[in-house]
């Protein structure tokens, strides 16, 4: 059974049990932007009930146990961490992005007198340039002084370069909620044809990574950052 209870943060939980993701994405419950409030509170903004939604994790515990997903981060170290993210998500971003511009792109062309189309591309790619310039400083800057200040390298990181790029997560998150609305919850039985089925899809898909992804920035690699950073400075 899961050790956490009603007083733990939904980050935490995601953290230590990585199968909560899918369920508190379910409930609509936002484990990467705004994971630090406690469970109990997040239920009851739901209007769930918090015990019985601690025993549904249980569940889920039991049943999956070690073997809860390919996102289980909590004991990387933070070069492979950073790998992870480059290689899983940040890699993953690089190709989906032209992809679901180009089906947006096809989409909007064949289906113009629906008017929820284009409004969806703009937010996407609009969402994609954003991501985009994140990755770029998260790679140039944040990565490098990470590894180099795990291995004791004496590099520093501005405080403020953690708290701007968490500013650009929750940021990113308002525009996934967003673009979830514009495209109807991503339904793929309200598609017009197989393109627009398989962009829907896309998307959903997109989604869920995007939430992982950031998760693991905001609630495991940034609080590793900012305990080396005041041990740094400690010293």
């Amino acid at each position: 059974m899961s050790n956490f209870s009603t007083d733990n943060t939904i980050a935490e939980i995601v953290t230590g049990q990585p199968s909560a993701a899918a369920l508190f994405d379910q409930l609509g419950i936002d484990f990467c932007c705004g994971g630090d409030i406690a469970l109990s509170e997040a239920a009851r903004a739901r209007d769930l009930d918090a015990q019985t939604l601690l025993a549904t994790l249980g569940a889920l515990d039991a049943i999956q146990g070690d073997t809860a997903g390919a996102h289980d981060v909590k004991d990387l170290s933070t070069d492979d961490l950073i790998e992870h993210i480059v290689r899983d998500h940040h890699g993953r971003l690089r190709k989906e992005l032209p992809m679901i511009t180009e089906l947006l792109d096809t989409v909007v062309r064949v289906h113009a007198d629906d008017p929820t189309l284009a409004p969806l591309r703009e937010h996407f790619v609009s969402l994609g340039d954003e991501l985009t310039e994140h990755m770029r400083v998260e790679e140039d800057d944040l990565f490098p002084a990470c590894r180099a200040i795990e291995s004791a390298e004496g590099a520093s990181i501005a405080p403020a370069l953690i708290d701007e790029l968490t500013h650009e997560h929750r940021a990113v998150g308002e525009g996934l909620v967003a673009m979830r609305e514009l495209g109807g919850d991503y339904n793929q039985e309200t598609a017009h044809c197989n393109t627009h089925r398989f962009l829907l899809k896309s998307l959903s898909e997109f989604d869920e990574d995007l939430r992982v992804h950031i998760h693991e920035e905001n609630n495991v690699l940034f609080p590793r950052a900012r305990t080396a950073l005041a041990a740094a400075s400690a010293r």
